[in-house]
């Protein structure tokens, strides 16, 4: 729901920029550009600064003359200095000093020597008001008192018929903005109401459908199930009888085979067991090795065959875990550390690890695989 209301959020912000790009795009270009510049304004002082050159530059698209673009410029290079846009901030107050305007002239001087002072271009700085001074005292001149006084005259009179216009225009573009937002949350309610009953009514619809559809299929299955239930369970008891009398066989002729691999016919059931477990570890082809059951019957075997090896293992090194053994008596058999771990179905740093563990039971210090390897080899 989150989701959804902020998608509607957004396009209810969309349809009133919409609305009010259309009123303004009406206005004459000198309302256009108040409009624009006093949002620029609030941008800034909001510290939205890519919204604010958009506003600016919007601006300085409606001036008449290049000498009403360089008061934008300057408001634009200090925009560009906040977004650490330096080079195009010193483009516009270069721009800026081309006014014909002591005052004008003086702020983007004044501008330019903040700038590199705060940057430690203590040289520069003081050359850029070198030329700060000169153009205000161009201002202050009796040669141009008089035109001075024009322009604060004409300057006074223009910014208080700005403010009056931007004092109307905010009234219509509030009256407007109401209007348009009322108007769009209304539309906004009203659709999302009725796509909300009409999508609940087509799930509604659908789900009763597949309810219908798996009722169907429930009689369905059942009606088979009663047919065939008494087959399925004489096949069920045949095929675990066939599956107990091959899994018997199987084993009696593991049990042959190994028997007349020895030399010894005469051999217990345990030690013909060992052997084959023995002989699953060591194959080349499929090797196998299933610790939880045939840890015992390898142990059984590597007493048989190493002169009770396995016995002298865990009476000297009683701390050893299964998991350790097992590595242990892989080692013994003459497995590399990959083979292990490809047997035992574990990473070869798990094996690692095991070793380094072992090594640290037995006393070795540095842990390395070759002195678990002889030590592994010199138990008695």
């Amino acid at each position: 729901m989150q989701v959804k209301g902020s998608d509607a959020y957004r396009e209810e912000k969309r349809l009133m920029y919409e609305t009010l790009s259309d009123v303004i795009e009406r206005m004459d270009f000198a309302s256009q550009e108040k409009i624009y510049y006093r949002s620029a304004l609030k941008a800034m002082d909001d510290y939205r600064w890519p919204e604010a050159t958009d506003f600016l530059l919007l601006a300085m698209d409606r001036t008449v003359t290049k000498e009403d673009r360089h008061p934008y410029e300057l408001t634009l290079a200090e925009v560009c200095l906040q977004t650490k846009n330096r080079v195009r901030a010193d483009s516009l107050l270069r721009e800026a000093v081309k006014s014909s305007f002591p005052f004008m002239r003086a702020k983007a001087f004044r501008k330019m020597a903040e700038t590199l002072q705060a940057e430690g271009k203590t040289a520069e700085a003081l050359f850029q008001m070198q030329h700060y001074a000169e153009a205000m005292e161009l201002t202050v001149t009796s040669d141009t008192r008089a035109d001075l006084l024009e322009i604060e005259k004409r300057y006074d009179c223009s910014a208080l018929e700005r403010q009056n216009d931007a004092f109307r225009n905010r009234w219509a573009l509030t009256v407007l903005l109401t209007v348009a937002v009322l108007s769009s949350l209304a539309l906004l309610v009203f659709l999302g109401w009725s796509f909300f009953r009409k999508q609940r009514m087509e799930l509604l619809k659908r789900s009763r459908h597949e309810v219908a559809c798996l009722q169907q299929q429930i009689d369905s299955l059942q009606e088979q199930i009663d047919d065939n239930q008494g087959e399925a369970r004489t096949f069920q008891e045949k095929l675990m009888a066939l599956e107990a009398e091959k899994k018997s066989k199987e084993i009696r002729i593991r049990q042959l085979e190994t028997t007349f691999r020895s030399k010894h016919i005469s051999l217990s059931v345990e030690a013909i067991e060992a052997a084959q477990v023995y002989l699953q570890v060591v194959s080349r082809k499929t090797p196998a090795y299933h610790p939880s059951s045939d840890r015992s019957a390898l142990e059984h075997w590597m007493n048989l065959s190493l002169d009770c090896w396995a016995e002298r293992l865990a009476i000297r090194y009683p701390s050893l875990t299964n998991g350790e053994k097992d590595i242990c008596y892989l080692c013994r058999l003459g497995l590399g550390f990959d083979e292990m771990a490809l047997l035992l179905g574990v990473q070869s740093r798990s094996v690692e690890r095991t070793v380094y563990r072992i090594c640290r039971k037995m006393g070795l210090s540095q842990g390395s695989k070759e002195e678990f390897r002889s030590r592994i080899f010199m138990v008695n």
